[in-house]
Formats: structure tokens, C-alpha cells, sequence
């Protein structure tokens, strides 16, 4: 009989806890705003080869027009209202700029140059995305990967890489060295290993 009680506790809690989380926002209210986290695939941007460009990216969103803004930017109020909730007008998205703005897909080898203008870019390709959502996008925040490597090789790193090639082939042949006159007779090792 307990257990019953206080299982109706339990549920009512539940009910309670999911109506302050969500608010007044519908289950179908929710899901028309955009993801506030998504990944495009990686590995299939990778195949694209030197034009590849994936970009992880914070974009916040605001109305396009504030003095009649849409139902979608009115739920995205709503739920953002409480701190309990995910910021869903700031959106944090890892793309791969070709497949997901395919009108920025022929200057890929220019924009890696250019960091500015592909945030100006990436900001006009999210705004487009959202406008039927009378949404408009800033990005405020980007890190870029491309198939070359981050840090280029330069001409100190070529001369570290000789000098520890160096000391690393001095103390092989010293060992090698050692090895061998341990084997030749007793007093020629004496003469190399003793310092008196």
C-alpha cells in the first residue's frame, strides 16, 4: 500500500518537474526550433579531399524582424526563459561547410585564406537557412580543420629533428661500440669503461 503511495509521489514529481523544465512550450513547439547542437559527419567531409573545409561554429540567433517577431523566435523566448534550459538562440554546430552550404562550395581554397569573410559567409548561408523560421544568424565563433596540417614544418624543426637524430645515433653506436669490446679482451674494456 506504501509502495503505491508512493509511486503517485514519484510521478506526480515527474509530471511537476517536466512542466517547469518545458514551461508552457508544446512537445511541437519545441521541435520547430533549430537543433541547438548538430555534427555534420566528419569522415564523409574528409573524402572531399583539398576541398574539404569543417568548420565548428556558435552562431547566435535573433528575429529578422524584432517589432513583429515570429512564432518560432516567441517559443525560443519562452524557453530560454528559464536557466534550467538550453540557450536555443545560440546554437553550436560542427559542418562541413561544402555539403551544408553548397553556395560557398566553389571557393573553398579561398575562404581557408580568408577566416572573416567565411564567418561573414557562414553567417549569410545560416540566415538563408532559417529565414522561413523569420530568423536571422550571426556566427560569433568558428575554428576551421582542412586536410592540411595545422602547423607547417619550418627550418627549426628540421634543425631539432637533426640534432636528436644526432644524439640519438651517437648513443646507439657508443652502445654498439661498448657491446663489442666487452667481447674483445678483458683489458681493452677496462681501458674504455675505467677513467683512472
Amino acid at each position: 500500500m506504501m509502495a503505491y503511495h508512493f509511486s503517485k509521489i514519484v510521478g506526480l514529481l515527474c509530471v511537476v518537474f517536466v512542466l517547469q523544465v518545458y514551461g508552457d512550450v508544446t512537445d511541437t513547439e519545441y521541435a520547430l526550433m533549430p537543433s541547438v547542437f548538430h555534427m555534420d559527419d566528419f569522415d564523409q567531409c574528409m573524402v572531399l579531399g583539398e576541398e574539404m573545409l569543417y568548420c565548428f561554429v556558435t552562431t547566435e540567433l535573433r528575429p529578422t524582424n524584432p517589432k513583429q517577431p515570429s512564432q518560432v523566435w516567441k517559443i525560443i523566448e519562452k524557453v530560454i526563459s528559464s536557466a534550467k534550459n538550453y540557450r536555443h538562440d545560440k546554437l553550436r554546430h560542427g559542418i562541413c561547410v561544402p555539403l551544408s552550404c553548397p553556395n560557398l562550395a566553389g571557393n573553398i581554397t579561398f575562404f581557408k585564406t580568408n577566416q572573416k569573410l567565411l564567418q561573414k559567409e557562414l553567417s549569410s548561408c545560416y540566415t538563408e537557412k532559417y529565414s522561413k523560421l523569420g530568423l536571422e544568424s550571426l556566427v560569433t565563433r568558428m575554428h576551421c580543420e582542412t586536410q592540411e596540417p595545422f602547423y607547417n614544418i619550418d627550418s627549426f624543426d628540421i634543425f631539432v629533428a637533426i640534432c636528436l637524430f644526432i644524439l640519438f645515433a651517437v648513443v646507439v653506436l657508443g652502445s654498439f661500440y661498448e657491446g663489442c669490446a666487452r667481447y674483445k679482451s678483458k683489458e681493452e674494456y677496462d681501458k674504455i669503461t675505467n677513467t683512472t
